[in-house]
């Protein structure tokens, strides 16, 4: 991997991997393992789900969206990335909705706070 690569390029590269449902787009950065992996056990689980650049505080993180069948999105996590001091990428899934997280909700509708995540996406139990 390329020593000038910064975190923003990085999670650029991931959420467009995770949303072409491709991993291959990912394949040249080096990732502490199992990141990769859990990338492709994200889409064969959840493949509605739909990643989203964001901010997290002046970091660079990306939001994590399940849209249901309606076209509501409810943000359901979030992923962050640090770059090691050997050039190798850390991701960390996080689930749960950090409310610093600012990112810009994707086309559709909103789910209603009122209305249950349980219908979000094709998957079964936790999206992460």
């Amino acid at each position: 991997m390329d020593r000038d690569v910064t975190i923003d390029q990085i999670r650029d590269l991931v959420v467009d991997a995770v949303n072409a449902h491709d991993a291959a787009l990912v394949e040249d950065v080096e990732f502490r393992p199992p990141f990769p992996e859990s990338l492709v056990d994200l889409f064969d689980r959840w493949p509605r789900v739909i990643l989203a650049r964001a901010d997290l505080d002046g970091r660079p993180v990306a939001a994590v969206w399940l849209p249901d069948r309606r076209e509501r999105s409810a943000r359901v996590g979030h992923v962050e990335f640090l770059l090691d001091d050997e050039g190798v990428v850390v991701a960390s899934i996080l689930g749960g909705v950090h409310p610093d997280v600012v990112a810009r909700e994707p086309p559709g509708r909103r789910i209603a706070e009122w209305e249950s995540i349980i219908f979000a996406g094709s998957g079964e139990g936790d999206w992460a």
